[in-house]
This record gives C-alpha cells, sequence and structure tokens, in this order.
C-alpha cells in the first residue's frame, strides 16, 4: 500500500516593511515552496515584497493593531486560521510579531531575531529564537533566554570564525591600517 507523505505547513507572521529581513524572508518562503512546505504569510496591508512571494504561499493582510479590542479579534482570526490550516510551524519575523504567536503546543513555533532583544516578554509563546548572529544569541541568554532554544541562522554569510590571512600574502605591512568595505 502506498502511503502520501503529510506537506509540513508553516504560518509567518511578518510585520517588516523593507529591509534584509524580508530579503530574507522573501528567499525563505520561496525555497520552502520549492520543497513541498505549505505556508501562509501574515502581512501588513501593501507590502512591497509581496509580490514576491504570492506564488510560494498564500498572503493574508492584516492590519494588526495593539489595542486592546482589535487584538482580540485579530487573534480570533489567526485561530481560526491556524484551526482551518493546522500548521506544524509558526514563525514570527521581529519581536512585535511575535506578540501574535498564539500559545498552542501542537505547533512549533520560532522567532527570527535580526537585533537585539530588549527584553522577552514578546516571546513568551515561543519555543526557539532563531538569531541572526552569535552574539543575538549571546544577548538572548544575557537576559534570561534559555540558551538551549536558540539557533543561529544568519542571512549573511558563514559565521564561523577563521584563521586570518597573513598580511605580508598581501604585500601589506604589519604595522599598516587595514580596513575592508564589503
Amino acid at each position: 500500500m502506498e502511503t502520501m507523505q503529510q506537506s509540513l505547513r508553516v504560518v509567518h507572521v511578518h510585520l517588516g516593511i523593507k529591509g534584509g529581513a524580508e530579503r530574507f524572508f522573501v528567499s525563505l518562503v520561496n525555497a520552502l515552496a520549492e520543497r513541498g512546505v505549505e505556508q501562509k504569510a501574515l502581512v501588513f496591508p501593501d507590502r512591497v515584497w509581496k509580490k514576491d512571494i504570492e506564488k510560494a504561499c498564500e498572503v493574508t493582510e492584516i492590519k494588526f493593531s495593539r489595542s486592546h479590542i482589535a487584538r482580540f479579534f485579530i487573534n480570533r482570526r489567526i485561530a481560526n486560521m491556524n484551526r482551518a490550516f493546522r500548521p506544524h510551524a509558526m514563525m514570527s519575523w521581529m519581536p512585535q510579531a511575535t506578540r501574535w504567536i498564539p500559545n498552542d503546543p501542537t505547533i512549533l513555533t520560532a522567532a527570527r531575531l535580526g537585533d537585539y532583544p530588549e527584553r522577552l516578554d514578546y516571546f513568551a509563546n515561543c519555543d526557539v529564537l532563531v538569531c541572526n548572529t552569535p552574539d543575538i544569541a549571546r544577548a538572548a541568554g544575557d537576559i534570561g533566554w534559555d540558551r538551549s532554544k536558540t539557533r543561529v541562522i544568519s542571512n549573511f554569510t558563514d559565521t564561523r570564525p577563521v584563521t586570518p590571512i597573513s598580511r605580508e600574502s598581501l604585500d601589506t605591512p604589519d604595522d599598516a591600517h587595514v580596513v575592508l568595505g564589503l
């Protein structure tokens, strides 16, 4: 008997505008879609990068609001969407977006951090912090986050330390100041 493999389902909550997190988000959504992951993205209206993910996932525009009354309706809307979609995971894309992650033990929850967290209350319903650099992960641990629930996935380059190359190999004197521009 042939068994049908159930595809993974992920809901993203992204409140960003236009920058590095958004570029990484677009790349990740498209890469996951290429691998058969079903996705939904909850975003603010009129994001310029929305067109770059619409073929890869269903996009729902929501006017996220901090007002107490609006929060209740938005939280209920997200809960209803989750009941229908049944995601395996939810990922938020900045601390404020993590407020919208429900407390649901059946869903793995992750928050992507591209900056240093100032406090941890945003992450109350979060299982894992995915940090952009090792230093952001360290900073989260320094303010009380369980370091075993932290991963580093950079959207830059490999973050492992490497042995410096010799200045001599670049015909540069050992006492010269060196400036690197990227």
